[in-house]
């Protein structure tokens, strides 16, 4: 497997982007839809325009219809891939309800919030594309199918799904292929068929145990191309378990055989347990860094035969920069968004910086942890302090002193140097911060702020950091 890290050699992933580019010129790629490709705008009373993952926003109103938090999101479930699965997780477990009538309620709210947004990022560079004829879509809603449509409304677009108790006598297969036309199956059912749809990652298991028996009768010809073409999984974060499962139901030979297909992923989490399973057992599949929107925009350059933008649209957003020119990071927060924390702390990484400090990873039993602390903020590059409704009601806490001494240093760099970060579901300036914008630490308030609720950043706040990453590298700082 091929798998890029901060270290990786970049002639190993010009040989993977190769290998991928081969398998679109010769028109044998099946793509796989996950949910962290379908990125959307709606109006929120509360924010104006907001941009998210639609399933963040599924999760978001059926916890809010039974007055559970979001954080849920968090700590429910920790080793669930997907907001949807978090979210059905959490409701199973503090409310009495039925999975039975969760499923329906989860099949309203899809339906009821598709009809309210607006393909954005990733979504919408990936409806405008017509280099795929097969797409598998890991979720039953319909926004891809809406966005294709709206992109290409003189494209022929062919539906199907599949869940295992649904009429006997529905077809799930898909034609044949056709030029021109656009086949999209939802494996893991869809709210127009059936509210027999996956909620959670028991039913998905069951999804693809029945598939499994009944795909090899009722679903030939989609059974035969996932089987026969290479595989790419866009934006699916999938569980280990998961990916195991779909790459050897796709493979007619076991995944350590030299002769068989091949697989790209490409997501913004992945899991390591899968990744180390592929480096041992699956050298025809390989990871890439990149957002779902910088994959897209790669995809869509190489079709286009333009190599030399190619080159330039989508690497930057992990290149790493070369030794000693990638900037560092410090990343100060409370303690009650640690796991946010680290999420911007593996974000930044992924856009380029190098090292990137972390208490909880760079300190080690025996360290004088102050004197540690207050090294690491004098030479970083950049400060990044995460602001939140926990950081501002607590009295007191180190990060305090931490962002008095960045603002402190701030002044004696010519450049930017402190990068806040908000962490609440609301904008850092709409949060209703008491003490963070007053006292000492009011000079956050005069900075653009970037805004990652939970830990999640923006596709747009994204390519901000990695411009800053190449402003940084070509000689902008002394």
């Amino acid at each position: 497997m091929s798998h890029f890290s901060s270290e990786s050699r970049w002639p190993v992933l010009d040989s993977a982007i190769d290998s991928l580019a081969e398998s679109l010129r010769l028109q044998q790629l099946v793509l796989l839809v996950g949910p962290e490709a379908l990125t959307v705008e709606v109006d929120d009373p509360e924010v104006g325009r907001r941009q998210a993952p639609f399933y963040r926003l599924v999760a978001e109103r059926l916890l809010a219809a039974r007055q559970l938090s979001p954080d849920l999101l968090q700590s429910e479930a920790p080793g669930a891939g997907w907001d949807l699965h978090r979210a059905c997780a959490a409701i199973l477990t503090h409310t009495g309800l039925s999975a039975g009538r969760l499923r329906r309620s989860v099949s309203h709210t899809i339906s009821e919030l598709s009809e309210q947004v607006v393909p954005v990022g990733a979504l919408a560079a990936l409806a405008r594309l017509t280099c795929f004829d097969l797409v598998v879509c890991l979720t039953p809603d319909d926004v891809l199918q809406r966005a294709c449509r709206a992109a290409q409304p003189g494209r022929v677009v062919h539906v199907a799904s599949y869940a295992p108790r649904a009429d006997t006598g529905q077809d799930i297969d898909v034609p044949p292929r056709r030029a021109g036309e656009l086949r999209l199956h939802h494996l893991l059912g869809r709210i127009a068929d059936t509210t027999e749809i996956a909620i959670h990652e028991e039913d998905a298991l069951e999804y693809l145990y029945r598939f499994r028996d009944e795909g090899e009768r009722r679903a030939k010809t989609l059974l035969t191309e996932l089987r026969g073409q290479d595989l790419l999984f866009l934006g699916c974060g999938l569980p280990d378990w998961m990916a195991r499962g779909l790459m050897r139901l796709f493979n007619t030979e076991r995944l350590t055989a030299d002769g068989r297909t091949f697989e790209f992923f490409c997501a913004g989490t992945q899991d390591p347990a899968l990744n180390g399973f592929l480096d041992r057992f699956s050298h025809h599949s390989t990871v890439f860094p990149w957002s779902p929107l910088a994959f897209v925009e790669q995809i869509d350059a190489i079709v286009s035969g333009m190599p030399g933008r190619y080159a330039q649209a989508a690497m930057p957003a992990s290149r790493p920069v070369s030794s000693g020119v990638a900037p560092s990071a410090f990343v100060s927060y409370a303690t009650e968004d640690a796991d946010a924390a680290l999420r911007i702390t593996q974000a930044l990484k992924a856009v380029g910086f190098g090292k990137v400090w972390l208490d909880r990873e760079a300190l080690i039993p025996g360290d004088h942890w102050p004197g540690k602390i207050e090294d690491a903020i004098a030479t970083c590059d950049f400060f990044v302090p995460l602001l939140s409704h926990q950081a501002d009601r607590r009295r007191e806490g180190v990060y305090w002193e931490e962002w008095q001494q960045a603002i402190e240093r701030a002044p004696r760099i010519r450049d930017e140097f402190l990068l806040p970060i908000g962490l609440d579901p609301d904008p850092p300036l709409r949060a209703g911060y008491t003490h963070i914008f007053t006292g000492r630490t009011r000079p956050f308030r005069d900075l653009h702020l970037l805004h990652a609720p939970h830990g999640h950043l923006s596709e747009a706040d994204r390519a901000q950091l990695v411009r800053r990453v190449q402003t940084f590298a070509t000689g902008a700082r002394p």
